[in-house]
C-alpha cells in the first residue's frame, strides 16, 4: 500500500515537472518572430503577382518556386516552369543568392 502511493506520487510529480517545462517560454526569440530576410522574402515572392503586367498571364494562378536575386533584377521562377523578371526595388535588402519561396 505504502509502495503504491509513492509510485503514484512519483507518477505525479513527472507528470507536473514534464508540464512545467512545457510551460516556459522560450529564449531564443528567433523561434517566435521570421527575421528580417524572412519577411524580405516573403514579400518579394508575394509581389510576383502585383503590377499591370502580371495580370491574366500564363503564371498568375502557378506558385512561385525560386527567387534568383542580383545586384539590380529579380527573376522569379514559377512551378510551371515559368519565369518573371523584375527590376529590385531600393527599399528591398537581401542580398544577391538563390531563395526558396516557401509559404
Amino acid at each position: 500500500m505504502f509502495i503504491g502511493r509513492n509510485l503514484i506520487f512519483f507518477g505525479f510529480q513527472i507528470l507536473f515537472l514534464f508540464f512545467l517545462q512545457a510551460c516556459q517560454s522560450n529564449s531564443n526569440p528567433s523561434l517566435l518572430y521570421p527575421s528580417n530576410q524572412q519577411i524580405q522574402l516573403r514579400l518579394i515572392c508575394s509581389q510576383a503577382y502585383s503590377g499591370d503586367e502580371a495580370r491574366h498571364q500564363v503564371w498568375e494562378k502557378s506558385q512561385v518556386r525560386w527567387l534568383f536575386v542580383t545586384e539590380d533584377k529579380v527573376t522569379v521562377y514559377f512551378e510551371n516552369d515559368r519565369t518573371r523578371l523584375m527590376t529590385r526595388k531600393p527599399g528591398w535588402t537581401l542580398p544577391p543568392g538563390k531563395y526558396r519561396c516557401v509559404f
